[in-house]
């Protein structure tokens, strides 16, 4: 984070010729050059920015209209013709960590933007999925400076990037099972009509719905007229917006659908159901996290492996934002769906769909464009619940190697659980490899943490085969020395 007086570009806002992010300290900024400033003029005129901020349509934004800090920017930036300031937000997620929901959420706030542009005489220039940000559960739109002034306004250009960001991953989910998060790890900017319709085929492609949005585009492609020369003439007419609205709202509907037909699939969204607890471990196991994590009221906790979601549900009362972080993509949609409905949680729960074993990398230019997921995501207090095991057997990550990673993304306290070689679950996922986890015991797997933690509290779970840990992290001077027995 940049300190006062210093400012530091945003690595992701580079491309835009119109403006760029700028950070310091905790402030986010937006440098408007020449190129911007009628479409931000026309768009606050028309009252477009004021209806969609007070929707919560768009991310809070506020003129600077004087003051030290807009001298200092305008003289460190002699481009800046104007200067925006954003609200912050805190945890950026991109479309790779989305679920289907999420993405079909984002899809439909960027329509909705699109039609209360296009009836003040404004267009959305581009319709990338990285445009949208998410406050909790809800999604909001980040890039102002998208807005453009368009004589065309029966038709929107974007649309084909729409299809490509929005609807063609959703179709390919649908209907061929392909990842999403592949999706976009592997195309910056989607998937074409052709290879969509390739993908697809001909029997998915016969009814009206993708005909329309999949084969007809794939056909027009191929056709020898060039795009730009059908671009330029869309521009030489006006057209009617209403025109427009009919076909986006078309566009929000079927979004809905698409989202309404996704049916979750997963073993571990059944999970309350199959789990080998009793209801006596159960409760003490959620009275100790409760009891926990009222005595240390973080800002942010992070619930790794959330599953169903109960603990975040516990973490919510006692945090100001919790972040619930799986990586089963059904398990983690339908808890999306759940918390976006309740007023308690909606605004607090953050969803990020990723594996802890295999996180979002670094992405877009150089690598930098978009930093990685871990980069990007630390909390106070980190619940690792029924986890560990699945790390060390599944993942083969070695038991130090879990301790330096939490270290490094707990600030404060970790509440974690320790299942041992003998249980149930344990001996499952080891199966034919349980000699190499016999050496693991509850005091190795203490002894290991106290490098980093303190262990402030423990409770015994499930008939003496899981323990649940409060470990608070000890300061750096605390630390014992590296070959020094505890």
């Amino acid at each position: 984070m940049s300190g006062p007086g210093v400012f530091e570009n945003d690595p992701g806002s580079f491309r835009d010729p119109s403006g760029f992010v700028i950070h310091s300290e905790d402030r986010v900024f937006r440098v408007l050059t020449e190129v911007a400033l009628p479409a931000i003029d026309a768009a606050t005129e028309s009252g477009l920015l004021r209806e969609l901020s007070d929707a919560r349509k768009i991310v809070g934004t506020t003129t600077l209209d004087e003051g030290e800090q807009l001298s200092r920017i305008k003289s460190t930036f002699p481009e800046a013709k104007r200067v925006l300031e954003h609200q912050r937000i805190d945890l950026l997620t991109y479309p790779t960590e989305w679920t289907l929901s999420m993405l079909a959420d984002a899809g439909i706030l960027t329509l909705a933007v699109q039609i209360a542009a296009v009836r003040k005489g404004l267009s959305l220039q581009d319709a990338s999925a990285y445009n949208v940000q998410f406050i909790g559960t809800k999604p909001v739109f980040i890039d102002v400076t998208s807005l453009q002034i368009e004589k065309r306004r029966d038709i929107w250009l974007a649309l084909g990037q729409f299809y490509r960001h929005f609807l063609y991953p959703m179709l390919l989910k649908l209907h061929r099972g392909a990842s999403t998060k592949g999706y976009f790890l592997e195309n910056i900017d989607g998937l074409d009509s052709t290879n969509v319709a390739r993908i697809l085929g001909k029997g998915t492609l016969l009814s009206p719905a993708r005909l329309f949005d999949v084969w007809l585009p794939s056909w027009l492609s191929k056709k020898d007229a060039p795009a730009k020369n059908q671009a330029d003439g869309a521009q030489a007419q006006a057209g009617n917006p209403e025109v427009q609205v009919f076909t986006l709202q078309r566009q929000k509907s079927k979004l809905s659908k698409l989202r309404k037909a996704f049916k979750s699939r997963s073993d571990w969204s059944s999970y309350e159901k199959t789990c080998t607890y009793n209801d006596e471990s159960e409760r003490e196991k959620i009275e100790f996290v409760d009891r926990a994590l009222n005595d240390l009221k973080p800002s942010w906790t992070l619930d790794l492996g959330c599953n169903t979601g109960n603990y975040s549900r516990i973490a919510a009362k006692h945090s100001k934002r919790v972040i619930a972080l799986d990586q089963d993509h059904d398990s983690l949609d339908s808890l999306y769906r759940k918390f976006s409905l309740d007023p308690e949680l909606r605004d607090k729960v953050h969803i990020v769909w990723s594996g802890i074993d295999n996180p979002t990398p670094a992405i877009g230019w150089t690598n930098s464009e978009r930093k990685s997921l871990f980069e990007r995501i630390s909390a106070d207090v980190v619940l690792a619940l029924a986890l560990v095991h699945h790390l060390l057997v599944t993942g083969r990550v070695p038991l130090g190697r879990l301790v330096e990673f939490f270290s490094g993304i707990a600030s404060r306290a970790l509440i974690i659980e320790f299942v041992s070689p003998a249980d149930p679950m344990f001996t499952k996922l080891a199966a034919f490899r349980k000699d190499l986890y016999e050496g693991i015991s509850e005091e190795s797997f203490r002894i290991a943490f106290e490098k980093e933690f303190e262990v402030v509290d423990r409770k015994s779970l499930g008939g003496g085969t899981r323990t649940i840990f409060r470990l608070e992290k000890r300061e750096p001077n605390e630390r014992p020395k590296p070959g020094t027995d505890l």
